[in-house]
């Protein structure tokens, strides 16, 4: 058996064909004849893989940050010199939603309406952790606050915001309520004076 097939066999035992994806595997992608050259493309856009030597005779890299780097890499080839990415500065649309405290229709309904940046590469919708970051800073769901205004459903907090007259951020396109952090955290101001 030669280590293609031994790579292959393996990512299928576990259910990984997917979620991984191999230097062989990159390689074509990329269109190169040997995975040494794939690696060390993968280097010097800084992608480091998520697994390997020794536990492992091949290395293993994250197939949605492989793909993202190489889609950027080909319109843009200069991006070889900036500074190393790991798969830890991306998430996926589920991890957005769970981090969120929200159900999984509201990541997509983000995007599709703006506010959150985010690239989908196979299958995948991946979302770098600055533009996570920066949406974080600049927005906040409801069920952030149900304490602060003293209710026990996100429905309660939006209510008690419509009062204060702050409305939700294009509540006609998400699922669920979203405001701009800065009139929520200026109305729980104004309540605790």
């Amino acid at each position: 058996i030669n280590r293609r097939d031994s790579t292959r066999r393996w990512m299928k035992l576990r259910g990984h064909v997917t979620a991984y994806i191999t230097p062989d595997a990159i390689a074509s992608m990329i269109g190169k004849q040997s995975a040494i050259a794939a690696t060390t493309l993968l280097t010097r856009l800084g992608v480091k893989p998520v697994a390997g030597p020794p536990q492992l005779r091949f290395q293993l890299f994250d197939r949605p940050v492989v793909e993202h780097a190489i889609s950027e890499w080909k319109r843009d080839p200069s991006i070889e010199k900036r500074p190393s990415r790991d798969a830890e500065d991306f998430l996926y649309a589920g991890d957005v939603a769970r981090r969120l405290k929200t159900i999984d229709t509201m990541v997509p309904a983000l995007i599709q309406a703006g506010l959150l940046r985010a690239d989908t590469t196979g299958k995948a919708t991946i979302i770098a952790r600055v533009d996570f970051d920066a949406f974080q800073s600049e927005y906040a769901m409801s069920n952030e606050f149900m304490d602060a205004f003293g209710v026990g459903h996100a429905k309660g907090v939006t209510k008690a915001l419509a009062v204060h007259g702050v409305t939700p951020v294009a509540a006609d396109r998400l699922p669920r309520a979203l405001f701009r952090r800065k009139e929520v955290e200026r109305v729980v101001r104004g309540m605790r004076r």
